[in-house]
């Protein structure tokens, strides 16, 4: 069972310092100092690992000589314009630009290599000497009226073509469109006459339905009929049975009456008889009948 001291409340200490010695006692406690600067320590090293390792791979003395390194290249400037013109007139002495030579070539290569068209014509065209102008003239029309001709007929059959493909693409979607509208229109066809189909046979479910309520109702007024017969039946029986009652007791009740009348004259005329006179005389009894 643990003992928590006065002052400290928020750890158990050891059981009961007065039960052990004071070596015992002082032990313990620099035990538990000595834990606690422990478990201090380790707990500033997992909140802080950096006490412990860096982590870092690179060594301060890299740093420096990669910042050395930027500082050498940022000082480092382009070459100056005027380092270049120099450059580009060093190779023309005399003020000749590269533009200038371009043009000096040109006009020495078109110098040597200048054809000479009259000696090219007289060794291309040997029939030359044989024909005249003329008849080469129309040679060269006639030939191009065959070509133009031949072009003109090619572009007729052309359009001619192109017009047949067009009238057989416009006759293919002229009877896509004619079987569409066909196969729309029985489609159409089909739906009316499932949709009459449906209402035909909507109405004889309603007429057998509208035909099993008058049945029903029909019935039902039979039914009627027949328990207010019975009704009427049953009412009249016990009437009659009431009336029969009723004459019965009137019967019994004349019977009574006479009977009653009967029993009295009787009962009356034995009263008057002189053993009945002797019997109340005898009992001592002071009534008469």
């Amino acid at each position: 069972m643990h003992i928590y001291h006065p002052y400290m409340y928020d750890r158990p200490l050891r059981p009961s310092p007065l039960r052990v010695s004071t070596t015992a006692r002082y032990r313990t406690r620099h035990a538990e100092m000595r834990h606690r600067t422990r478990y201090a320590a380790l707990r500033y090293w997992e909140v802080n690992p950096a006490v412990l390792d860096d982590g870092s791979d690179t060594e301060v003395g890299d740093e420096d000589t990669v910042n050395k390194e930027r500082c050498v290249d940022s000082d480092a400037s382009p070459p100056r314009a005027s380092d270049t013109s120099d450059a580009s007139t060093s190779k023309h002495p005399h003020g000749a630009g590269p533009k200038d030579s371009k043009d000096s070539s040109a006009s020495a290569s078109t110098d040597s290599h200048e054809p000479d068209s009259k000696a090219t014509l007289a060794e291309d065209d040997p029939d030359s000497e044989d024909e005249e102008t003329g008849d080469l003239r129309v040679m060269l029309l006639r030939r191009i009226y065959e070509a133009e001709k031949a072009a003109e007929k090619a572009r007729k059959e052309e359009a001619a073509t192109a017009q047949a493909r067009k009238d057989e693409v416009r006759k293919a979607s002229e009877e896509v469109k004619k079987a569409a509208e066909e196969t729309a229109a029985a489609q159409a066809q089909e739906d009316a006459a499932a949709a009459q189909a449906r209402k035909d046979a909507a109405a004889k479910r309603t007429a057998e339905r509208v035909k099993k309520v008058v049945d029903a109702v029909r019935a039902a007024r039979e039914r009627g009929k027949k328990l207010e017969e019975e009704k009427r039946k049953v009412e009249e029986e016990r009437k009659r049975a009431e009336e029969r009652e009723r004459a019965e007791e009137e019967v019994m009740k004349k019977e009574v009456e006479t009977n009653t009348v009967v029993v009295a004259k009787t009962a009356r005329r034995k009263a008057a008889s002189p053993e009945v006179q002797d019997w109340w005389s005898a009992n001592n009894v002071w009534r008469r009948p």
